[in-house]
């Protein structure tokens, strides 16, 4: 008999809340909400992207590697 008190009043409570949200926040800044956590989590993995091949351009011109040494020839510590 415990479990289902406690289990409906967890629903109650999570309900209420839920209510309360959707009765005092407006549809609009709810849309907004939601639009600006999508451009953040696209801008978040654009971000990571374009990192991680930048990083991997620099290292390209790292003078160990093959590429390298056919743009850079000779050595400019003379």
């Amino acid at each position: 008999m415990r479990g289902i008190l406690h289990l409906g009043r967890t629903m109650f409570i999570y309900g209420s809340v839920i209510g309360f949200w959707y009765l005092v926040i407006p549809s609009h800044i709810l849309s907004m909400i939601v639009i600006m956590m999508s451009y953040g989590i696209l801008g978040g993995i654009a971000f990571v992207i374009i990192g991680n091949v930048s990083i991997m351009l620099i290292s390209m011109l790292n003078r160990r590697f093959k590429l390298a040494r056919i743009v850079f020839p000779h050595s400019r510590r003379r």
